[in-house]
């Protein structure tokens, strides 16, 4: 076979050489080979090798939730094409989509719920989204301050997820604080609570403290929670490990450390599920707390007669509303007449007001006239520090006795209804606190004498007399005399009465008020601020007990007390 092929090529080559065939036939198939066969070829390779095209890919969407501080709270990812794969892209970007323009409301001064910032392949958008969980009084500011009203079925849709959670107050455990601001991290949290729909969901995104804190005490050891738990476990313990309290939030008051002394502290907290509630669940803390100063507690006197005041005084506070005073109940007398009883229930329902000054505060307690106990008790607490007093009572003798004035005609019943009318009707008028730090101003220090001391019994006639509970100073010479303000203090009321004429009432701070009455003149108004010996009036004759002068009492909440006390005093 092989020598028949060679036999044809080898003649048929002669042939094509005699023939002149070969150069031909090679151009013929050099020209086919370029002509057909190489782009064929090129065509196949290129078919066959070349890179697939990348696919197109749908725009892509970003959606992120933010508080007002920045932090995070939400965020996702999906394509345009594929939101129904994300459940958070699915909620928030049809809420944003479907909104509509609405004007501003009026005196619009709401904090922002949270912050909302939407990435598309179009640009970024940002929104202040204003949420509650009603519908209509829930708003959304986009960049350029229009203002939009979500859609409802859409909002209502939102609501009934976890990515509403800024909108539920609940949805936040209740937050726990040492002392007025300091926040303490749980280290553990669940919490629980319902959703809009009534499904329940659990909070998520709390933030923890993952290591044993310490925490700076000067003086104040009351925990407070934003919301009272229904059960709560409060263990300290020493540097030694031994456990030195247990109990609950109000007997912690109890508890007492000195300055340098260090304890760490186990807080289990519990809120109970009932039908009703919107949240519930546990939170559990584990810190340390560092003594530096336990407050140091005094009052001014131990002992006080009727018509006096004491001077309760707590050092190195930060928090004068955490300051606990808690009288013991008294032994009421059998023989107790009623206005015995009005006495001893006026002291014992008495709550004093602490004001502070620097890092001090300050109450007043006002000792009332016939007082039948012969002690106060009564306790003290600001945290770490407690302390106990008993204060010693007497009654306070009549000071004199001093016939009326011959034109006098006084019905004492009704001359006291209206007094005790204008004493309740100025003391409720509750301004900024104004603490004096300074003696108070006695009229004998310009120009005045004292005429009648305070509880002195003045005699109508053989049968009627009462105790006038003032100090009536009487000008040294026949002119009206300037009457000057006894301290710092707020013009609470200016008025008259048939038993006081004309009549200027100052509130000095801390429930403390003077009254000036009698005057010929008034220089002030209500609510005028007064400096120290300021100019209030001039001393006259408008009221049936003073002559030419001013008659001064010194209310304390209400309650009547010796202005002897005060006037020339430095109380604090």
């Amino acid at each position: 076979m092989f020598k028949d092929l060679r036999a044809f090529l080898s003649s048929f080559l002669k042939k094509a050489a005699e023939q002149r065939l070969f150069r031909k036939y090679v151009g013929i198939t050099l020209i086919a080979i370029f002509t057909f066969l190489i782009p064929a070829l090129l065509i196949f390779c290129y078919l066959n090798f070349k890179e697939a095209p990348p696919p197109v890919e749908a725009p892509e969407i970003s959606i992120t939730i933010f508080d007002n501080d920045g932090h995070t709270i939400f965020n996702g990812k999906s394509s345009t094409e594929n939101i129904e794969s994300s459940p958070f892209i699915k909620t928030i970007y049809p809420l944003i989509n479907t909104k509509s323009a609405v004007e501003k409301p009026e005196n619009f001064k709401k904090v922002p719920t949270f912050n909302i910032t939407v990435i598309t392949d179009s640009g970024t958008s940002t929104f202040k989204c204003y949420f509650e969980t009603d519908a209509s009084q829930s708003f959304i500011e986009d960049a350029n301050g229009t203002f939009f009203s979500p859609n409802e079925s859409n909002y209502i849709e939102f609501l009934s997820t976890m990515f509403s959670q800024p909108v539920y107050p609940e949805a936040t455990p209740p937050s726990l604080t040492l002392g007025k601001s300091t926040v303490i991290l749980p280290s553990k949290i669940d919490w629980n609570y319902k959703l809009i729909n009534g499904e329940e969901q659990k909070s998520e995104n709390n933030e923890l403290a993952y290591e044993t804190i310490p925490y700076l005490v000067d003086g104040i050891v009351k925990f407070n929670f934003s919301t009272v738990p229904d059960e709560c476990e409060i263990k300290i313990f020493d540097k030694n490990g031994t456990l030195v309290f247990e109990g609950t939030n109000e007997e912690i008051l109890e508890f007492s450390a000195n300055e340098g002394d260090e304890f760490n502290v186990s807080i289990h907290a519990k809120w109970n599920s009932s039908d009703d509630s919107s949240a519930y669940g546990e939170q559990t803390y584990i810190f340390d707390i560092i003594c530096t100063k336990p407050s140091e507690i005094k009052v001014s006197s131990t002992s006080a007669s009727g018509g006096r005041l004491i001077v309760l005084s707590v050092s190195n506070v930060n928090s004068a509303e955490s300051i606990i005073y808690t009288p013991k109940e008294p032994t009421i007398p059998n023989d107790a007449t009623d206005s015995e009883l009005n006495a001893l229930t006026a002291l014992y329902k008495y709550e004093p007001v602490f004001t502070l000054s620097g890092q001090n505060a300050y109450a007043l307690i006002p000792i009332p006239q016939d007082i039948p106990v012969s002690e106060l008790e009564f306790s003290i607490a600001y945290g770490i520090a407690k302390s106990d007093f008993t204060i010693s009572l007497t009654k306070d003798p009549i000071s004199a006795t001093i016939p009326a004035p011959k034109d006098l005609s006084l019905d004492i019943p009704s001359a006291r209804k209206e007094f005790e009318s204008t004493v309740a009707s100025v003391c409720t008028k509750f301004g900024d606190i104004l603490l004096f730090t300074s003696e108070f101003l006695s009229p004998e220090e310009y120009g005045f004498t004292r005429s009648i001391e305070y509880n002195s019994e003045i005699l109508i006639d053989e049968e009627s007399s009462f105790r006038f509970l003032a100090n009536a100073y009487t000008a040294s010479n026949d002119e009206n005399v300037a009457v000057k303000s006894a301290n710092i203090g707020t013009v609470r009321s200016v008025g008259y009465s048939e038993l006081l004429g004309n009549y200027v009432v100052i509130d000095h701070g801390a429930g403390l008020y003077t009254w000036y009455c009698g005057l010929s003149e008034v220089g002030v108004t209500e609510s005028d601020v007064l400096k120290k010996g300021e100019f209030i009036g001039r001393s006259g004759s408008t009221s049936p007990l003073c002559s030419n002068g001013v008659n001064i009492f010194c209310t304390l909440f209400g309650s009547l007390i010796d202005p002897t006390d005060i006037m020339g005093q430095k109380l604090i």
